[in-house]
């Protein structure tokens, strides 16, 4: 994920403080990482023609925190940011029969859960507001 320079020490400090935070509270590295993925999914959604004069701008991370939200791509490129500077192999991956983009982890043996074959790679998708970390929503 390509950040600005000036905007990295925004986004380091708010993982410090939010590692700082699990530690004083004995969170585990998963639990640490779910606390960040509710963090970005507690930002409000907000569409990118009623914020911004163009039907899709995409923001950067810094944008978002400052904004306190934006739409699912700009959510995903900052959930994206804050788990690359946690030091997972995270990255966007384009949805295209939906037009949307999704933040994936590249394998950790340190989480469990569904992963799926991507480009050779087994890939996790972080979980949204109702399911853990890794798995998948089981289809009806």
């Amino acid at each position: 994920m390509n950040v600005p320079p000036k905007h990295i020490t925004i986004i380091t400090d708010l993982v410090n403080s939010f590692q700082e935070y699990a530690q004083k509270n004995s969170y585990n590295k998963i639990e640490t990482t779910e606390m960040i993925i509710d963090f970005v999914h507690s930002l409000k959604y907000t569409e990118d023609k009623v914020t911004t004069q163009y039907d899709e701008y995409l923001r950067y991370s810094i944008e978002t925190l400052v904004d306190q939200g934006g739409d699912y791509e700009d959510t995903a490129i900052l959930m994206t940011t804050l788990l690359n500077e946690m030091d997972y192999k995270a990255g966007l991956a384009v949805l295209t029969n939906e037009n949307h983009i999704i933040s994936i982890v590249k394998e950790d043996p340190s989480i469990e859960g569904t992963y799926y074959k991507y480009n050779g790679n087994k890939i996790l998708l972080p979980r949204n507001n109702r399911r853990k970390l890794g798995y998948r929503r089981k289809t009806p």
